[in-house]
């Protein structure tokens, strides 16, 4: 995943893997509907596993024309990087995104798919990409329990 790195005490970059849970189209509103713009998205849910150390879940969100012209792709193509996906099949490259990290309560949905409590404190990071002529392409949010790992923020 290309704005998600962690890397060990040594600094060395720990393995990311990443399974699909769920493909869904939705008309549920939210900060991503609000981030995208439009009125039915595809929501897709994955979970990130960092080496052996730790996993995130992520939801990431796409207006549901775009993920139509994804074409019906295989789940299993959904674990690789999503921005390069619509790159290659969409000619929507990715070119600028925007990274806020903070702690929330943990919702229900990542604490069920991560083995953790809802409502305990939790990491989250929301990222919003954008493609050309600065239009809004993708909305991705990760949480995570606590971890020691060194997060690396890339730019």
């Amino acid at each position: 995943l290309r704005y998600v790195r962690f890397q060990d005490s040594s600094g060395k970059d720990l393995a990311i893997y990443v399974s699909v849970r769920a493909v869904r189209a939705t008309k549920q509103k939210g900060a991503w509907s609000e981030f995208l713009g439009g009125s039915t998205y595809v929501r897709i849910e994955r979970i990130v596993s960092v080496g052996a150390h730790l996993e995130l879940y992520s939801e990431f969100w796409l207006r549901e024309e775009d993920f139509a012209g994804l074409g019906g792709l295989p789940h299993h193509s959904m674990q690789k990087g999503m921005r390069a996906l619509l790159d290659k099949h969409l000619s929507l490259p990715t070119l600028r995104v925007d990274q806020w990290i903070r702690f929330v309560p943990m919702p229900g949905a990542p604490a069920r798919a991560l083995g953790l409590e809802a409502g305990q404190p939790a990491f989250l990071m929301e990222l919003c990409g954008f493609t050309l002529r600065d239009r809004p392409l993708s909305y991705q949010c990760l949480y995570s329990g606590p971890f020691a790992e060194r997060f690396v923020v890339v730019r």
